[in-house]
This record gives C-alpha cells, structure tokens and sequence, in this order.
C-alpha cells in the first residue's frame, strides 16, 4: 500500500511511500545532496542495495516527493537494531559493491571497518525501539519550497502511527549551522554530541511522541 501524504504550505507535490521503481531517483537525489558523504563515495551500486533493504525492510520508512518527477526523500527505519540485522545478513550482496568502490578508493578502508562495526555492534543499541531517520535529501534545484519540512513531518507522522516513542538523527556539529537550525525549529532537541571517524564531531537530535 502506497500511503499518500499531502504536503503543507505552497508547494502542490505529493509525498508517498517509496517504489522500486523510484530507487534510481532516489539514489540519484542522494549523490545530488551528498556529493563528499561517505555512502556517496561508497558508489550508486552500494546505494541502490542499502536504499532497497530499506524499502522492503518491515520497519523501513522510505518516502519521496513526487509532484511529477522525484525531486527528494527521506529515509528510515523502526526499531534500527533489526534493520542493522539485515544488513549484515546482506553482506554477501553488498560485498561485491564494497570491493569495487574500495579498488577505486583504497583510503576508504579505514572508514568502512569503522561505519560497520559502529552500525552492527553499537550504533543500533544505543536507543532500543526508537525510530532512526537516515537520510533527507532534496535536489538542490527544489531547495528552499518547504519541501524539506514536509517530508520531515510526514516521516514523523508515520513514525507515530507505527507506534515509535522517539524519532532520532545525526547530523554534522560544526558549519552545519543551516541543518541544525532546521531541526530545531521542526522540534528536535539535541540529545548529546559525540566524536565520530577522525574526530568529525556529531549532534544527536531527538523529538517525542506526544501523550494523548
């Protein structure tokens, strides 16, 4: 089932759950924003692989803008220590993908151990049954529509309806200013900062669910 969620404010697209048919775009959206980003240097192939284990993953949250081309997206997953269980049972596939970009890329090595261990042996236990928002991305030529915070919203509104008590993320401390901002005004409270791969320093967002 494709949920349909109208967006708010003066942009008219329309935000659904993601596609198969809608991973190319989406992985295409995702070099677009992230040009320098590790998964980006990780290659399309790789991204195609995570994207659609997200996608069909029973606790993912994959949608996009779509109001007749895909122009954005945002990713996720319920309960993120399953979804790190996946991965790892996908090694095999995403293996060839890794050694490719490896080849090409041989100083990426260090970062690779470091982003798997973190994911499958830390990263997942920190925050048990919250929901993890992975990833947004808008096309640099949609920038500035709102389109940003309606997707951020319908994300949390299907966090909510599936039962999360918290949604949480990471992003950059340090000349991130504008991301940062963006966060907190949608309601995100900065939980703690911490230390990642060769001292790249994070904040950790997080927003709750309201009682009724």
């Amino acid at each position: 089932m494709n949920a349909i969620f109208p967006t708010q404010g003066a942009q008219a697209g329309l935000i659904r759950r993601a596609q198969a048919s809608d991973i190319a775009a989406v992985v295409r959206i995702h070099c677009a924003a992230f040009p320098d980003s590790f998964l980006t240097l990780l290659g399309p192939r790789f991204l195609t692989i995570y994207y659609n284990l997200l996608r069909e993953d029973p606790g993912g949250i994959l949608l996009v803008h779509d109001p007749a081309q895909i122009d954005a997206f945002v990713a996720g997953f319920l309960r993120p220590e399953r979804f790190y269980r996946r991965m790892k049972a996908a090694r095999w596939t995403m293996l060839a993908s890794l050694a490719a970009a490896l080849k090409n890329r041989p100083r990426l090595a260090g970062q690779v151990f470091y982003h798997v261990k973190r994911m499958m042996l830390g990263k997942a236990r920190q925050h048990p049954g919250e929901c993890e928002l992975s990833s947004l991305a808008v096309s640099p030529d949609a920038w500035s529509r709102g389109i940003g915070t309606a997707l951020v919203r319908a994300f949390l509104d299907a966090a909510w309806s599936a039962g999360a008590p918290a949604v949480y993320l990471t992003t950059d401390a340090t000349g991130n200013g504008r991301t940062n901002s963006f966060y907190q005004r949608i309601g995100f409270e900065l939980r703690q900062c911490f230390l990642q791969y060769r001292g790249r320093l994070l904040n950790e967002y997080v927003i709750r669910r309201a009682v009724q």
